[in-house]
């Protein structure tokens, strides 16, 4: 070892990455420093020199990142490795754009990183070449200082909100940039349709204002139906005169608001405002890997139209959903009204009288509770669809996990979350049902990637798709939901639930369900193979949940597999072995 070596800073929350980093970085020559949250580690960079940072994107004690894109944006800070478990493309390319010396995908192979290490210190270090044209950091280019720059990928850390504009006055929609500044919102222009789509593909959109004349071959509702047959629905603000027929197809595309093309720009300015601020109803960026393989896979069954419209009142207060309304949309279906009376009157809702009733449903369950029972009941059927092709054993096995992830996503979101248990039962249910359109995309060689990670306890699913498949499950299934017309509100979670770093984009609410969703999958994890790795996922998880919750966190464990067995009897599923469920409780509760 040299009498010198080079001081590499690893900062990461996960103590086994600490330990593994430490033993491998110091055998292979280094001084190895460990810090777990970002504040001491930018005390730490400003007291000491450093010839590497390795940074988990994820780290506790606030954003993590926040924490290395100021890092990364300090100007002076040595070569950084950014580790993460969030394999979406464009937070790779966002962090190498802004000078991410590499980008490690969890589970990290740290003798690989090691080489990286050590090839980031053998080389010269780059600099800017203003000489040459090329713009520095702290000077945008031309293009960048634009109010509304086309082609601009905006960066979510300048603004709350950012809505791309596509009208035809170029002045026009300067002004209402400027305007838009003024209240945190960064617009970028659009140059048409193409350009529009690139700008959807490639980040985060709130809020689409498009012009419906655009003096081209394509009129602006007409860009707007072409994204929705690409499975991309944007929040949109329709400028454009109010007639029937533009009403019309407006209402099919989703679009609530239409503003005459000559109205005040400080009018515009608040119907934006209004608008863009509902960060729940936001347009998610779904893959467009993902989206196509949905759009090819001829397979996908369709939902009942009730299902759609049901679930719009899921984001509603429970006290704003119209009882009298809801039970009448439920009263056209045959098929629906038959089923929830079903579930209704089954021995597991324990009710005393026999309900004839939709409405006397309703009344008494409640109107989410209804929801949740009939979307619920119509996911499961199309899932049967969809797991036609697979073996008797990844079919239970299916079954098994997307109950139990259900279950304990709304046992933790009442208890722990103070969030809607019928909404979080909904998307556990549906986060992993991606799976199944990879499995009837790729047959055996899927079905090779579940039995190996059902069987080695390091791997986790995800990430073994993106490495195989170069796609992974949450983006599918996300897909899924956006073919099926389902709202951002439930989209939203589904496509983010692997990915932590896009907590800092996301409401309360948000979070506590996704938080919810997540110790479900972990739950199921388990439940598959009880391996030390898995077990320590979990318990990172609820390390949230502190002192007397704690206590009650591994009682809501408990009541979670309770619940799962109870569901796949409401649902008639195949119902989890007794003794195994028991031994998944024991499991959990032993001392470390």
């Amino acid at each position: 070892m040299s009498s010198n070596p080079h001081r590499v800073l690893v900062v990461d929350r996960a103590e086994l990455a600490q330990e593994q980093a430490t033993d491998v970085l110091q055998r292979e020559g280094f001084a190895c420093e460990l810090v777990g949250d970002g504040r001491r580690a930018m005390e730490m960079l400003a007291a000491d020199p450093y010839d590497v940072v390795v940074s988990d994107l994820q780290i506790p004690d606030g954003n993590g990142k926040s924490f290395c894109l100021e890092l990364l944006q300090s100007g002076d800070c040595p070569p950084t490795i950014v580790v993460t478990d969030a394999v979406q493309p464009h937070i790779v390319q966002a962090l190498m754009s802004r000078g991410a010396a590499d980008v490690c995908i969890k589970p990290v192979d740290y003798v690989a990183l090691a080489s990286t290490i050590k090839g980031l210190i053998n080389q010269p270090v780059a600099v800017a070449a203003t000489d040459s044209g090329a713009s520095s950091a702290a000077e945008p280019s031309e293009q960048e200082q634009s109010p509304a720059g086309s082609g601009l990928i905006a960066d979510p850390g300048q603004a709350q909100r950012i809505v791309t504009i596509l009208i035809q006055d170029s002045d026009r929609r300067d002004e209402l940039a400027k305007k838009l500044a003024a209240i945190d919102v960064l617009a970028v222009a659009a140059t048409g349709s193409e350009d529009l789509l690139q700008q959807l593909n490639q980040q985060r959109i709130d809020l689409v204002i498009i012009e419906n004349d655009l003096g081209g071959f394509l009129t602006g509702l007409e860009i707007l139906k072409r994204l929705a047959d690409d499975l991309i629905r944007p929040n949109a603000l329709l400028l454009s005169e109010s007639t029937d027929r533009i009403q019309k197809l407006a209402k099919e595309l989703g679009i609530t608001t239409i503003l005459d093309p000559h109205a005040d720009l400080d009018d515009i300015v608040k119907s934006i405002d209004g608008l863009s601020s509902d960060v729940t109803a936001r347009s998610e960026v779904v893959p467009e890997r993902a989206r196509k393989l949905v759009q090819d896979f001829s397979g996908v069954p369709p939902l009942p139209q009730l299902v759609l419209k049901l679930t719009g009142y899921m984001s509603m207060k429970i006290e704003d959903i119209p009882v009298k309304e809801l039970a009448n949309d439920i009263s056209f279906d045959p098929k629906a009204i038959s089923e929830l009376l079903k579930l209704t009157n089954s021995s597991s809702m324990g009710l005393r009288r026999k309900v004839t009733k939709v409405l006397d449903a309703v009344t008494l369950l409640g109107p989410k509770r209804v929801i949740s029972l009939i979307v619920s009941s119509a996911t499961i059927a199309a899932q049967s669809q969809l797991l036609k092709n697979w073996s008797a054993d990844l079919r239970k096995w299916y079954y098994k996990r997307s109950v139990l992830m259900a279950s304990t996503a709304s046992i933790f979101a009442e208890k722990m979350e103070n969030v809607s248990a019928d909404s979080a039962f909904i998307l556990g249910l549906m986060q992993d049902i991606g799976m199944l359109v990879f499995a009837n995309s790729y047959g055996d060689k899927y079905s090779a990637l579940i039995q190996r990670v059902r069987e080695v306890g390091q791997l986790r699913m995800h990430q073994l798709e993106e490495k195989e498949l170069k796609l992974s499950h949450p983006a599918v299934s996300a897909a899924l939901l956006q073919k099926w017309k389902f709202p951002q509100s439930l989209i939203g979670p589904i496509l983010d639930h692997h990915d932590h770093s896009s907590n800092s984009e996301r409401s309360k609410l948000e979070l506590g369900l996704m938080h919810s969703m997540r110790i479900g999958e972990a739950l199921a994890d388990m439940a598959d193979l009880a391996h030390p790795i898995r077990r320590q996922a979990l318990n990172q998880l609820l390390d949230k949940y502190e002192d007397e919750l704690g206590a009650q966190s591994k009682v809501c464990l408990a009541e979670s597999v309770a619940k799962a067995a109870e569901s796949c009897k409401l649902f008639s599923l195949p119902i989890p072995d007794a003794d195994e469920m028991a031994n998944l409780v024991e499991s959990i509760n032993a001392p470390e």
